[in-house]
């Protein structure tokens, strides 16, 4: 089997047991004092595992674990949910390809998004009620740096506009 695990910063764990993954599982907890969520299962080989490890690459962190990346996050949702990731509400031109440490192809909890972005928790509670866009996934709330990076520059200008 292949399973699947979340910590709590949103990273995912792609990992292989022959057995029970619940048992499998239970021993990384042992070892990891965050509190580790189980995505979900699939079956599959270690050479399944291996070919899921090379697909996402580029999103790998450290040995198994992986950044949740839109290409993640798409993988998981059509594996383990029936609800698609909505619609961007958005048609202005696609925004720059990074802002500050923000990049377009990257997901991340919003908590991390806040930090890196240095907004305060109320900040963030009007920024997602003026419209930018999470995805709950779990316990944790995810926003795609490709919708964060088009609510700043709609911020941006709105800002311009109502300055001239």
């Amino acid at each position: 089997m292949i399973y699947f695990l979340q910590d709590c910063h949103g990273r995912i764990k792609i990992g292989y047991s022959k057995d029970d993954c619940k048992v499998r599982i239970a021993a990384l907890q042992i070892g990891n004092s965050e509190k580790l969520s189980l995505v979900g299962q699939i079956a599959g080989s270690q050479e399944d595992e291996k070919k899921l490890h090379k697909r996402f690459a580029k999103s790998n962190c450290s040995g198994e674990w992986f950044y949740l990346t839109r290409d993640i996050l798409n993988f998981l949702i059509k594996h383990f949910s029936k609800n698609a990731i909505p619609r961007s509400r958005t048609t202005t031109p696609p925004p720059p390809k990074t802002l500050g440490s923000v990049s377009a192809g990257e997901v991340m909890p919003l908590v991390v998004f806040g930090e890196r972005m240095n907004l305060a928790n109320r900040s963030l509670a009007a920024a997602q009620r003026a419209g930018l866009r999470t995805i709950l996934f779990g316990r944790v709330k995810f926003v795609l740096g490709s919708d964060a990076l088009v609510w700043f520059s709609q911020l941006a200008e709105k800002q311009v506009q109502e300055t001239k």
